[in-house]
């Protein structure tokens, strides 16, 4: 999906937007463009190979416990004919209204992380060339606090880039797990209409008639009572909302426990 690759794009842009100063700090960052040190393990003189234990002689096999004698349960009841349907939920997804909002919206943010993790890449690189113009003129100490200001910057950035990040991810599947909710609710108010009790997912059957398929009804009542979701805005943290409901839209499905019974009067 174009969310998953755009989340890899903005990770490779946050991780690779390193200068060398923060490099040298954290062996840990790799910078495109500078050399990655390499460290070659030491050479030692090769030991003789030892001999290897000889395991333990395989058990015998077990032969099996007797079955207890089983008696014969008294009569169930049958179970009711089975009538089947079929479903393709990637189907259903590509079609949905609300599907095409969390994809924009969460595309849109990724976007925008990258841009300003590109941003910020520029403003590090400014600050080290600055840092190499003045070296000359600067003292050791002062040299020394400027690379430590710079450093001090690119972690405080990539921690930041990070949570962004993350909060994305975040928005994307609570927003992605209000569809899925509904989503079953659908498919089984769908099949209960068409009198079936059986739904497979249409990737598990090799071949079934056209009429088993209720995807597009699916599709076509999802669009309906859910055309939109709540995603969790940018400037708060996701998980926040996780345990909020969402909106109760026109038409959607809604749940009311019975009342309880009335006490009867003496």
């Amino acid at each position: 999906m174009r969310i998953r690759s755009t989340v890899l794009a903005a990770s490779f842009a946050i991780a690779s937007a390193l200068p060398a100063t923060a490099m040298a700090q954290n062996k840990d960052f790799f910078i495109p463009g500078h050399p990655h040190p390499v460290v070659r393990p030491a050479t030692a003189p090769v030991a003789a190979a030892a001999p290897q234990p000889v395991g333990p002689a395989p058990l015998p096999p077990i032969p099996e416990p007797p079955l207890p004698a089983l008696k014969p349960l008294p009569p169930g009841s049958l179970p009711p004919t089975a009538v089947f349907g079929t479903v393709g939920v990637p189907d259903v997804m590509n079609g949905l209204k609300a599907a095409k909002q969390v994809d924009d919206v969460i595309n849109g943010r990724l976007r925008a992380l990258a841009a300003d993790a590109q941003k910020a890449q520029a403003t590090w690189r400014s600050m080290q060339e600055a840092l190499a113009r003045d070296a000359a003129k600067l003292s050791a100490a002062e040299i020394q606090k400027r690379r430590a200001e710079l450093d001090g910057k690119v972690l405080a950035d990539q921690k930041a880039f990070r949570q962004r990040q993350l909060h994305i991810q975040e928005a994307a599947q609570i927003a992605f797990s209000q569809i899925q909710a509904v989503l079953k609710a659908v498919v089984q108010q769908v099949a209960q209409s068409h009198g079936m009790n059986i739904v497979l997912l249409r990737t598990q059957v090799a071949i079934s008639a056209r009429a088993f398929d209720i995807s597009q009804e699916v599709q076509s009542e999802m669009n309906k009572i859910m055309p939109a979701v709540n995603i969790p805005p940018e400037n708060v943290d996701p998980m926040t909302y996780a345990g909020k409901p969402a909106p109760v839209l026109p038409g959607a499905l809604v749940t009311t426990p019975p009342a309880a019974p009335a006490a009867k009067k003496k």
